[in-house]
């Protein structure tokens, strides 16, 4: 019933019998026979209680609502949308939902049903046992008008029998909605199964994850969801998308197309339903048919003459002829003639006497199986026809032969291969339009203009039709191709699948930034076999070199000119995709003026080194094995920023930067034990006492000293820091031992120079001593240490621990008016590195754990001076050190370094003026006081590392970041005299350089007892 709404090789050996061949080959039909479309999921049936028969009895399903158990038959239309019912079949449930008054207007018998829509759930049995549930709306039919075929004699019904269930599809929403959100899919309890039983007898379950919704109706039953097994032997014909309705979500197709032919009229394109809600056929011609009265009908004539071939095009997937007069079990009794412009066929429901109908509501195919072969006359081609757009599930196959009977598009979602011919009239074009692949495997016999426009084609096979690849289209395969093959810009032309050959029977041509898309490996290429004419001009040869091994030089032939002709024009661009990989192109090549590609191999690493660094590193790499892995990793490189990239990652820097670190961060042992002698020298020379307390306070803090100037010793006012140092004019020596300790923490930028990378450095650590004066005026001490050192440098992924041991030795004294101090510290560190090594193609992270030791000696003069309440001197120095790494050899891959160490001196000359004084505030002492020091570095200031390759050769030198050769140390703080016996204070210090920034805080805190 109607509801109004509706690899290479040289091709040339072969010139003699190719393009014979090409011709051959497509005419070759394929054995048919399915696709994988439908594969997995699972169906049920569900039995007719009245089935199709020869009495024209229409098919009936059982159906219940709302979990009642009850049920009761409903004639299933596949001309109409939607479940009515009047309320002897339907009452709403409590989970109905009332969706509002509405009606459904039938234009086969005139007839239209007034009530309410409800939203419920209805139950599908077969033969009484449940099989499947559905969620759509209900018409509860409260009252019908029937009218005649002009409108008119309209008659009321209030007491209606009516049990309709309409799963037709490409039809609107039976409630008169034109939202397309609302159309006959939320209407269709067959495309809207909510549980089914896949198992015979077994409990409702829900739908499986790749259930194909759709469904296959016979003349005794229906088969809910589509499987491999009950959509073999047919042939199908995929439909066009309805330009109102269709949304991707809520897909709508529209009728499907036909070739009608009346009597002996010349046939006529129009759209086929087959319809199991009527017993006549109607049939909307474009010519004059006999015809008659029948009731309030005109009939056709039972003279007439009927063919039906679905599709249009000259193609038949289906058909079936018949006479109104002669005995036909799948012709109607009746056929009608309502009037119309549109050329239409409603076969009425006796066809499924013959043929089963197959509706794929995802993909929009309908497909067509012979039931009965003694039924009539149809005849059932097992093809798929296509008219128009299919989108191509990722992982399809098939081997159903395909017949173009309109222009078509296959837009792959993934990868789709068609193993059949492929047949079609000049006027029904291809295209290829979608993010995957399509792969024509057989020898295809369509003529009509192949465009690629998005995604790749590969045709394995071979076609006749002329082929054009638009940009962002792809065409290759080891096929042949037929016809004329152009290019246009940024569309790509690459022969094969992976490295392979392709014959082209006609011409080849680029437009203006066409590719051509070459793969080599060090023996073969791909290659294009071209029977015609050969135009480059404009075009772009992009290569796609296989990472291997290659001879310094190799030759490939990549146009094998079949026709003899000398090729048109030349490359544009040649682009390679390794900077160390030089192609050239020889368009004439030989007698039969082939286009040959020669590929040079450079190991001029060093050619794209921008610093010394990477210079010395790519030197290295050019002597390695050409199989090392590193040496590939280099090879394969497709930029020069990604060798550069490479180089400095692989140069192992840091340990240049360690040892770098460990003499720049020297000077904080070194300003301790100053500090611990200028402190010593102003506390016994009067720092108990105003105008030197201040410097006597600086260094480090005492712990406690022994002595008799006080109970304990100490001696000591408010402003000064440092133990009373009085000789005993007893014992003609000098006072006992003071103890002292000082904690220290900083954190550092060091700026790279353009060759080695920057670094971050953290420092913590403390020393502590003893010291005493002997009766001569000079003091003696010693003390241990410990730091820990953390050293990153970010841009090369690498960093070091660095665990440090110190003992050193002090001295100072006074020589006239001046005071001379001086010292030297012996340092043993532990140093693990850890290297992330990272660049285009290449990752290792390695490791290495090592020892070094630092040495320095140092001393320097002051003259102390004092004003009112401030004491300053002016001072100079100088120091030198020395750092000494171990060998090594890292572990953890190809890439991995070994040295033999490194020795790396620097000496530092200061110049400077400390100042200190004290004042009170508030009540409370406080004693401010500072430094200004320049500091000059000589010697190695850019300290650097020999290195080489673990595995495999030549040592190679780096540098790592350089010192500051002039800087600026500032040192600022000041302490607080909480009580005679407790001191508090902090103490900030810097180093400031055009490439350093180094910063470290100090908190002083001591209590005497």
């Amino acid at each position: 019933m109607q509801a109004t709404r509706s690899p290479t090789r040289r091709i040339h050996a072969h010139r003699a019998c190719a393009a014979a061949g090409v011709l051959l080959l497509a005419a070759t039909p394929a054995s048919p026979q399915s696709s994988n479309l439908y594969v997995g999921g699972g169906w049920v049936a569900v039995d007719f209680v009245d089935t199709i028969s020869g009495d024209d009895t229409q098919p009936t399903v059982q159906l219940g609502f709302n979990g009642s158990g009850a049920s009761n038959p409903f004639t299933m239309d596949t001309g109409s949308v939607g479940i009515l019912a009047s309320s002897q079949y339907f009452t709403p449930g409590p989970d109905a939902k009332r969706l509002g008054e509405g009606s459904q207007y039938y234009s086969s018998d005139h007839r239209t049903e007034y009530g309410v829509w409800w939203e419920a759930t209805q139950q599908i049995y077969s033969n009484g046992v449940l099989v499947a549930e559905a969620k759509v709306p209900v018409l509860q039919v409260t009252h019908e008008k029937r009218c005649d075929a002009n409108g008119g004699n309209c008659q009321w019904n209030y007491s209606p029998d009516v049990h309709m269930m309409g799963v037709g599809f490409a039809r609107e929403g039976a409630v008169g909605q034109t939202d397309p959100s609302r159309h006959s899919p939320e209407y269709n309890a067959f495309l809207n199964l909510t549980a089914v039983a896949v198992t015979p007898g077994g409990p409702l379950t829900v739908l499986p994850d790749d259930w194909h919704n759709g469904y296959v109706v016979s003349g005794d039953q229906v088969q809910l969801g589509l499987t491999t097994s009950n959509t073999a032997n047919a042939g199908f014909i995929k439909l066009a998308p309805n330009p109102t309705y269709f949304t991707p979500t809520n897909k709508e197709w529209s009728l499907v197309p036909a070739s009608i032919t009346v009597d002996s009229q010349p046939p006529v394109e129009g759209t086929v339903l087959m319809d199991t809600g009527l017993k006549p056929g109607i049939l909307t011609p474009t010519g004059t048919v006999g015809h008659f009265t029948c009731g309030q009908n005109e009939c056709a004539d039972h003279s007439t003459y009927l063919a039906i071939s679905l599709p249009t095009g000259g193609f038949q997937i289906f058909s079936y002829e018949f006479q109104l007069n002669v005995s036909d079990p799948m012709r109607p009794h009746e056929v009608h003639l309502p009037g119309g412009t549109d050329t239409y066929f409603n076969t009425g429901l006796r066809v499924f006497n013959g043929i089963n109908l197959i509706f794929d509501a995802d993909n929009g195919f309908t497909g067509y199986q012979l039931a009965s072969s003694g039924a009539g006359s149809p005849t059932i081609n097992m093809w798929m026809a296509l008219g128009g757009p299919f989108t191509v599930p990722d992982g399809f196959t098939s081997s159903l032969p395909l017949v173009l009977f309109g222009s078509s598009t296959l837009s792959p979602e993934g990868s789709a291969e068609f193993t059949a011919i492929i047949t079609g009239s000049s006027s029904n074009g291809l295209t290829i339009d979608g993010p995957g692949t399509v792969r024509f495997t057989a020898f295809n016999a369509y003529t009509g203009p192949t465009t690629v426009t998005r995604g790749r084609l590969g045709v394995d096979g071979s076609i006749v039709s002329p082929v054009e690849v638009q940009n962002g289209g792809v065409l290759g395969g080891t096929g042949v191709l037929g016809a004329n093959v152009t290019i246009g810009a940024g569309g790509i032309y690459a022969p094969g699948n992976s490295i392979g050959s392709q014959i082209i029977v006609g011409n080849l041509s680029f437009d203006l930034g066409g590719v051509f898309e070459v793969e080599v490996d060090p023996t073969t290429s791909d290659q294009a076999g071209v029977f015609g004419s050969i135009d480059l001009t404009g075009a772009v040869l992009q290569l796609l070199i296989a990472r291997s091994r290659y001879a310094p030089v190799t030759s490939y032939e990549i146009i094998d000119n079949l026709g003899g002709t000398p090729a048109i024009g030349t490359f544009a661009q040649v682009i390679s995709p390794f900077i160390f990989f030089l192609p050239y192109v020889d368009y004439d090549f030989g007698a039969d003026h082939d286009v040959m590609l020669t590929l040079r191999r450079s190991t001029d690493f060093s050619a794209v080194a921008r610093t010394p660094n990477e210079r010395a590193v790519a030197e290295a790499l050019e002597t390695l094995p050409q199989d090392s892995p590193v040496f590939e990793a280099i090879q394969f490189q497709a930029t020069a920023a990604g060798a550069q990239q490479a180089f400095n990652a692989l140069s192992g820097e840091v340990h240049a930067t360690v040892s770098s670190t460990l003499a720049n961060d020297s000077h904080y042992v070194r300003d301790i034990l100053m500090g611990r002698l200028v402190q010593a020298y102003y506390a016994r020379t009067g720092g108990n006492t105003g105008a030197v307390a201040g410097l006597a306070s600086g260094g480090p803090m005492a712990v406690a000293g022994l002595g008799n100037a006080s109970p304990m010793g100490l001696g000591i006012s408010g402003l000064g820091m440092g133990a009373s140092d009085a000789v005993d004019p007893q014992l003609g020596v000098a006072s006992p031992i003071t103890f002292w300790t000082q904690g220290y923490g900083a954190w550092a930028d060091f700026n790279g120079n353009g060759n080695a990378a920057g670094a971050n450095r953290t420092l913590g650590g403390f020393l502590s001593g003893m010291d005493a004066m002997f009766a001569d005026g000079w003091r003696i001490g010693g003390a241990l240490g410990y730091a820990q050192t953390d050293v990153s440098v970010g841009s090369r992924l690498s960093s070091a621990d660095v665990d440090s041991y110190q003992l050193a030795a002090y001295t100072s004294g006074q020589v006239g008016s001046f005071v001379v101090r001086g010292g030297g510290v012996w340092s043993w560190s532990s140093i693990d590195t850890d290297r992330s090594i990272v660049f285009p193609g290449f990752f290792e992270q390695v490791e290495a754990s090592y020892n070094a030791n630092t040495g320095q000696v140092f001393g320097e003069v002051a003259l102390p001076l004092n004003h009112s309440h401030i004491a300053y001197e002016p001072f100079t120095g100088l120091a030198w050190v020395g750092v000494d790494t171990g060998s090594f050899t890292e572990g953890g891959g190809f890439a991995a370094l070994t040295s033999s160490g490194a020795n790396d001196s620097v000496g530092y000359m200061t110049l400077g003026l400390r100042a200190a004084g004290s004042m009170l505030i508030d009540g409370m002492e406080v004693v401010p006081r500072g430094s200004l020091t320049w500091l000059h570095a000589f010697g190695d200031v850019d300290p650097d590392q020999s290195l080489a390759f673990a595995t495999f050769g030549q040592s190679f030198v780096v540098s790592g970041v350089p010192l500051a050769q002039d800087s600026a140390l500032i040192d600022a703080g000041f302490d607080v005299i909480l009580a005679p016996n407790a001191t508090a204070g902090i103490v900030y210090t810097g180093q400031f350089a055009d490439n350093v920034q180094d910063n470290a805080v100090t908190g002083r805190a001591t209590w005497r007892f």
